[in-house]
C-alpha cells in the first residue's frame, strides 16, 4: 500500500511539473522582489505594484507563490488593503462579525478586515466563508463591488463565454461587467473555445493582476502610487510635476519596470514629456516602476483667490489685474476658453489658479457700483426703473437713477420713454445706478405685408410689391426663418413669384419671411373630380369639400406598379406628396403582411397584418406574383415569414408583391438616367430609383443619387419588382489588434472600442490602389476600412502618407504637413480622426509643430494619424 502511495504521489509531482511553464523556474532577475517569481512572468507588474503598495506581501526567504489558490478571507483583506483602508479597518466596530461562528483567525485582526468588508458592502456576512477558496465568479463579484460599479450590474445580462450555461444566472452580471472593464478575462482552451470557469479557483498572481487592473477605478485612495506628469528626461534622470504642482526630478534605477496603460512592457525611450504616470519609489530615493496611465487621471492643484479687477487686456496678452484682499496688485493671464468680455473694471471676482497660475475658472461675485458698460436693451419696465442689458449672451440688470439723462441723436428733448429693446446703448453706473444712457445704435425693425414680384437667388435679394403699391427690394439675412407651411426648415429656393408675404425687416434686411397665401402638403385623401394623365394633373376634393390640383410626377408610383389610367373619377384615394408634386398613388386596396401558412391546395393564404392580426385570404386562380430577380414566380415559391404586399378584388388576392432585402456594393451610378448598377454574384445588375425610392445616406439630410459613390456597401429594399429603398452602410475603420485566421476571427480597435469581426464568409481585400489581395498580406496594425454585408465582408487597407506637420486646425478640418520629398501638401481631416502614438490615443490637439506623421487615408480624407 505504501509503495502504490509513493507511486501516486511521484506520477502526481511529475504530472504538475509538467504542467509548469519552463520560465517558472527561470532564477529570479534583480528586479522581481521575490525568488519564485521570475524577471519575465507574465504577472510581475501587478505583483510588483501591489507588494509595493502594501496589498500584498510574501512569505518569507524570498516566497510569493504565486500559483497558491487565494481563500475569501484572504481575497477580503487584499482588497481593504487595496481600497486604502487598512488603517481605518483597525478602529472599526467589530460587533457585526461573529469570529467564532466564522472561525476566524485570533493571532491577527481578521474580524477587522472582515467587519471593513461588510461595512463596505463587498461581502455579506450570510454568505462568506472565511476558508473556502475564492472562485473566479466569486472574485469577479468582490472586484465590481469594491469599484463601486454594483448599480451598473444588469440582471438579464449574458456572456459570450463557450460555458456560459455553466455559469450562475446570478453571477452573470457581475462578470460581464467585470469583463467589460478590462478588470478580468477569459481564456481559450485545447479546441480554441473561449471559457470563463466560473468555479476555479483564483491564485494569488492572478488576484493579484486583478487587483492592479481596478486601479484606474480607484482614485485619491490611501497607499495609492503617486500620479506625476513628466516634464523632461535626461539619461537616468526623470523630472516630474506632481499633483500639488511642485516639481521633482528623480533617477531611475537601471532596470526600471515601465508599462503602458495595456500592460505591455516599455523601455526609457517609450518616456515623453507630457506623459501621465503612476510611479514607485524605492528606498534609495530613486524610481523603480512606471506606470502609464490615461492622463483624465491628472488633476492639478488649483488655488482660490477673491478680488477686484482693476484693468482687463483683451489682446494677445490676455491678462487680467486682480487687486486682492490685502490691495496688492496682482497680474495674472488667463486660459483662452474663458469669456472676458462681460467683466467691467471695479467687478468682484473669484478665480481659480492652476499650477502654472493661470486662470482657469472666474466667477463674478458683485458688479462693480460704477463704470460705464455697453450692451443691447433686454428689457426696460418703467414702472419698476428697471433695465436690462444683454451683452455676448450675459444678461445684467440695473436699476435706473430718478434723474436719468438720455442721449440719443436725432431726438429733440429724449428720455427713456424712447428707448425700446433692441437699442445698442452705453450705460453710465454711479453707486449701482444708471444715471446717464447713450444710445449708440437705434433698434429699427418693421413686419410689412406684399406681393413677392423678382427673386435673385444668386444675391439672395427679393424684390417686393408693397401694400401701397410700392416697390422695394431687400436682402435676406443670412440666419433669416422662412416658414411656408407644411414644409420643414424651407430656404430660399422655395419661394415663388406671386408669393403673398409677410416679413420682418431690421435694419433694411429681412430677418424672417412667412408664405400666407399657400401649404405644402404631404398627404391627402379625397374622391377624384378629374385627372389629366397626359399632362399630369389629379383634383380632389377633400373631407372639408375643398378642391385640390396637384402635379402628378412623371415617375409617380400607383398602387405598388399599377398605371395611372387605373385611377378613375369618383374613387377615394391618397395621394402622397413630395413639394406638392405627387409622387405616390393608393387607392387602399392593399395589406402590407407576412406570411404564415399556405394551405395544401395553395388555394388560402394566412397571414399576420402589421397591426398583429391574423387574416386568411382566398387567393385568385391567377395569382400575379412578384420577387425581385426571380422569373415568373409561383405560390410555391414563396415561403413562411416572407413580407409582401397583398392587393386584392372584392376580397381576392389578385396580387402580392415580395418584400425582399439584399446587402452589396455599388459598382456604377448613372445619374442621368436614374440607376445604380450593384454587384451581383461575378458580374453586376442594375435597378432603377424611383421619386418613390427612399435614398438614405448617412450625415446627409437631403440625399440625391449624386451623393452615391461607386464602392459604397449599400442595403437594397424591394417590394416585388420596385426598388423602394437604397441605404448606404456606414463603413468601420480601424486598426488591426489581433488577426487570427486559424480561427476565422479578427480584433480592430476602432474609435468605439474593439470590435471583434468572424471572418467565416467571403472576405474580399484590397490595397489602398483598389487592388484585389490575398488574407495574408494583412498585418497587426494595418488601419482598415471594413463593409460588412450578408454573405461578404470587404476589407480595404488605408492609403498612407508621411511627413513633418506644420498645422493641424480642426475647426477648418484640415492638416498641413511637409512630405518627407519637401513638398508641401494640405489634407482634409475626417470628421471623426483619431490619433495615436505606440497604443497610447491622444487629441488632434495634442499635435505639435514638427511632429513626425502617418496618415490613414480613404478617398482622400485622413481617418487616422500615427505620431512617429
Amino acid at each position: 500500500m505504501r509503495l502504490q502511495q509513493t507511486l501516486k504521489l511521484l506520477l502526481t509531482s511529475i504530472l504538475l511539473v509538467s504542467m509548469i511553464p519552463l520560465g517558472v523556474f527561470a532564477e529570479a532577475g534583480a528586479i522581481s522582489p521575490f525568488t519564485d517569481v521570475p524577471d519575465n512572468h507574465w504577472g510581475l507588474q501587478h505583483i510588483y505594484k501591489m507588494e509595493h503598495r502594501g496589498v500584498i506581501t510574501g512569505y518569507g526567504n524570498g516566497l510569493f507563490k504565486p500559483d497558491k489558490t487565494v481563500s475569501q478571507l484572504e481575497a477580503v483583506v487584499m482588497v481593504v488593503r487595496a481600497m486604502g483602508l487598512e488603517e481605518e479597518s483597525k478602529t472599526i466596530n467589530t460587533s457585526v462579525v461573529d469570529a467564532w461562528e466564522l472561525d476566524l483567525p485570533t493571532s491577527w485582526n481578521a474580524a477587522s478586515y472582515v467587519a471593513m468588508a461588510i461595512n463596505k458592502g463587498l461581502i455579506d456576512k450570510d454568505d462568506f466563508h472565511p476558508a473556502q477558496n475564492a472562485t473566479r465568479a466569486w472574485i469577479a463579484m468582490l472586484m465590481i463591488k469594491m469599484i463601486g460599479l454594483e448599480d451598473e450590474v444588469d440582471p438579464n445580462a449574458k456572456t459570450t463565454f463557450y460555458d456560459d450555461q455553466y455559469i450562475l444566472s446570478w453571477t452573470k452580471g457581475y462578470i460581464a461587467l467585470a469583463v467589460e472593464k478590462g478588470i478580468i478575462t477569459g481564456f481559450y482552451d485545447a479546441n480554441g473555445h473561449l471559457k470563463f470557469a466560473p468555479n476555479t479557483n483564483v491564485t494569488r498572481v492572478q488576484l493579484a493582476a486583478m487587483l492592479g487592473r481596478t486601479d484606474t477605478f480607484l482614485q485619491n485612495v490611501d497607499g495609492q502610487l503617486p500620479l506625476g506628469k513628466i516634464l523632461s528626461l535626461a539619461g537616468q534622470q526623470i523630472t516630474l510635476k506632481d499633483e500639488e504642482g511642485e516639481e521633482r526630478t528623480y533617477s531611475l534605477i537601471d532596470q526600471v519596470l515601465i508599462y503602458n496603460k495595456e500592460g505591455k512592457k516599455k523601455g526609457i525611450s517609450d518616456l515623453y514629456a507630457e506623459l501621465v504616470i503612476r510611479y514607485a519609489i524605492n528606498d534609495d530615493n530613486r524610481i523603480d516602476y512606471i506606470e502609464l496611465v490615461d492622463s483624465t487621471s491628472w488633476t492639478e492643484k488649483q488655488m482660490e483667490i477673491t478680488g477686484t479687477i482693476a484693468q482687463l487686456v483683451f489682446t494677445e496678452d490676455h491678462l487680467i489685474t486682480i487687486k486682492d484682499q490685502n490691495e496688492k496688485l496682482v497680474i495674472y493671464p488667463y486660459d483662452l476658453s474663458l469669456s472676458v468680455t462681460n467683466l467691467h473694471i471695479g467687478d468682484e471676482v473669484s478665480l481659480t489658479l492652476n499650477s502654472d497660475n493661470v486662470i482657469t475658472h472666474l466667477e463674478v461675485k458683485g458688479k462693480a457700483s460704477s463704470g460705464s458698460f455697453e450692451g443691447t436693451i433686454y428689457s426696460l419696465d418703467l414702472e419698476t426703473m428697471i433695465l436690462a442689458l444683454k451683452n455676448n449672451g450675459q444678461y445684467e440688470v440695473y436699476p435706473l437713477s430718478e434723474e436719468v439723462y438720455v442721449e440719443y441723436d436725432g431726438v429733440r428733448f429724449p428720455s427713456v420713454k424712447d428707448l425700446q429693446k433692441g437699442d445698442q446703448v452705453e450705460v453710465t453706473i454711479v453707486n449701482d445706478q444708471v444715471k446717464n444712457i447713450r444710445v449708440i445704435n437705434a433698434f429699427q425693425q418693421e413686419t410689412l405685408n406684399g406681393k413677392i414680384i423678382v427673386l435673385s437667388s444668386t444675391d439672395q435679394v427679393v424684390t417686393v410689391r408693397l401694400g401701397d403699391g410700392t416697390l422695394k427690394a431687400y436682402e435676406m439675412a443670412e440666419e433669416a426663418t422662412l416658414s411656408i407651411k407644411g414644409k420643414e426648415n424651407a430656404i430660399f429656393e422655395d419661394l415663388k413669384v406671386d408669393d403673398a408675404v409677410q416679413f420682418t425687416v431690421l435694419n433694411g434686411v429681412i430677418t424672417s419671411l412667412q408664405v400666407t397665401n399657400r401649404e405644402i402638403v404631404n398627404e391627402i385623401t379625397g374622391e377624384v373630380k378629374s385627372i389629366d394623365t397626359v399632362n399630369g394633373y389629379i383634383t380632389l376634393e377633400n373631407s372639408a369639400g375643398e378642391l385640390k390640383t396637384f402635379t402628378i410626377d412623371s415617375y409617380a408610383k400607383v398602387d405598388y406598379d399599377a398605371e395611372l389610367d387605373a385611377i378613375e373619377i369618383g374613387m377615394k384615394i391618397t395621394l402622397q406628396l413630395r413639394d406638392n408634386v405627387v409622387y405616390a398613388i393608393s387607392t387602399n386596396t392593399f395589406v402590407e403582411a407576412t406570411l404564415v401558412a399556405i394551405d395544401d391546395f395553395k388555394t388560402f393564404i394566412t397571414v399576420q397584418t402589421k397591426a398583429g392580426k391574423r387574416e386568411v385570404y382566398r387567393l385568385s386562380n391567377v395569382v400575379d406574383i412578384n420577387i425581385i430577380d426571380v422569373a415568373s414566380p409561383e405560390v410555391s415559391d414563396l415561403k413562411e415569414g416572407q413580407s409582401f404586399i397583398l392587393q386584392f378584388d372584392q376580397d381576392v388576392v389578385t396580387r402580392m408583391d415580395i418584400m425582399l432585402t439584399k446587402t452589396t456594393t455599388l459598382t456604377d451610378i448613372n445619374k442621368s438616367r436614374n440607376k445604380i448598377t450593384v454587384k451581383q454574384d461575378d458580374g453586376g445588375i442594375s435597378y432603377r430609383l424611383y421619386s418613390f425610392t427612399k435614398l438614405t445616406i448617412p450625415n446627409i439630410s437631403d440625399p440625391k443619387i449624386g451623393d452615391l459613390i461607386e464602392g459604397d456597401g449599400v442595403k437594397l429594399s424591394f417590394s416585388g419588382n420596385n426598388l423602394i429603398g437604397v441605404e448606404v452602410i456606414p463603413p468601420v475603420f480601424g486598426r488591426i489588434k489581433t488577426l487570427e485566421t486559424y480561427r476565422d476571427k479578427m480584433i480592430i480597435s476602432t474609435r468605439d472600442g474593439e470590435r471583434t469581426i468572424d471572418l467565416d464568409k467571403t472576405v474580399s481585400i484590397y490595397n489602398s490602389n483598389g487592388t484585389k489581395m490575398s488574407m495574408d498580406k494583412l498585418e497587426v496594425n494595418d488601419y482598415i476600412q471594413l463593409i460588412e454585408l450578408d454573405e461578404e465582408l470587404i476589407i480595404t487597407q488605408a492609403k498612407q502618407a508621411t511627413g513633418t506637420l506644420i498645422v493641424a486646425n480642426g475647426d477648418q478640418g484640415k492638416l498641413y504637413m511637409k512630405a518627407d520629398d519637401g513638398e508641401y501638401l494640405i489634407y482634409t481631416l475626417s470628421d471623426r480622426v483619431r490619433v495615436w502614438k505606440g497604443n497610447t490615443e491622444y487629441y488632434l490637439g495634442d499635435l505639435q509643430p514638427e511632429d513626425m506623421l502617418i496618415l490613414y487615408l480613404f478617398n482622400e480624407e485622413v481617418e487616422a494619424i500615427t505620431i512617429k
